[in-house]
């Protein structure tokens, strides 16, 4: 695989993924309450404890787009 590939590969990797991150935080924000209340129904939890981990989520999966995807996408670009 090329590095045009590779950058490529993971520019709109990370597009992606940025775009799915941003849909699910509008999401929870906008119904929040609703998740909150099916979500502890559903797992039988205190809706503190859905806020924490749907809060706890969304701060994992952006962590994890920008050491998985964007930082390598900003190093293949200066390479370039």
């Amino acid at each position: 695989m090329t590095q045009d590939a590779l950058t490529t590969f993971f520019g709109w990797m990370t597009l992606i993924n940025m775009g799915i991150y941003t849909f699910s935080a509008l999401l929870i924000f906008a119904i929040r309450d609703w998740i909150v209340s099916f979500q502890a129904r559903l797992f039988g939890m205190d809706p503190a404890d859905i806020r924490r981990v749907v809060y706890a989520w969304l701060g994992a999966y952006k962590l994890a787009i920008t050491v998985f995807c964007l930082v390598p996408w900003i190093a293949l670009c200066l390479m370039s």
